[in-house]
């Protein structure tokens, strides 16, 4: 994967991750759980479960940052796992 150039910053550089999941069914993109997990990880969480549990309490702070600002609520718990 390459690096991305200039100061695109972290949603950025996720952009440009591939995206292993079949094309049914995607609601959130990639990126955008990528982004979800590590602001909760870097609030202190450290299990999956934690950082879902995170996103649950803080999502309407949060879903327009992580670039799903149309959606009400995060993404399941199945989802991420």
């Amino acid at each position: 994967m390459e690096r991305p150039q200039g100061k695109q910053g972290l949603r950025a550089y996720l952009k440009g991750i591939p995206d292993p999941r079949r094309r049914q069914g995607r609601i959130y993109p990639l990126e955008a759980v990528l982004t979800m997990l590590i602001l909760a990880a870097v609030n202190g969480q450290k299990s999956l479960r934690g950082m879902w549990k995170w996103a649950q309490e803080h999502w309407q702070q949060i879903r327009s940052e992580v670039g799903t600002g149309w959606l009400l609520h995060p993404p399941e718990y199945g989802t991420l796992w």
